[in-house]
């Protein structure tokens, strides 16, 4: 049995306006590209506890990678 795959089932509009591929992106590390994205990183963390009179308590932190302050 032989197969004949094409590359792409459609055109690529973009190479016909004539704007090229993307340039590889090969030394671009995990820590580099957060680095870079840090001013849209932000990481949340939901949490519960219980208070001493035994009702839940439930938390929302939300911090900024580029400052590393919560957020209220």
């Amino acid at each position: 049995m032989l197969l004949h795959l094409a590359t792409s089932p459609r055109p690529i509009p973009w190479l016909s306006c004539g704007i090229p591929p993307a340039p590889e992106r090969q030394n671009t590390t995990w820590p580099d590209f957060l680095r870079s994205q840090a001013d849209a990183l932000l990481a949340c963390d939901p949490s519960e506890t219980r208070a001493l009179t035994g009702a839940h308590l439930y938390a929302f932190a939300v911090i900024e990678h580029a400052t590393r302050r919560h957020r209220a």
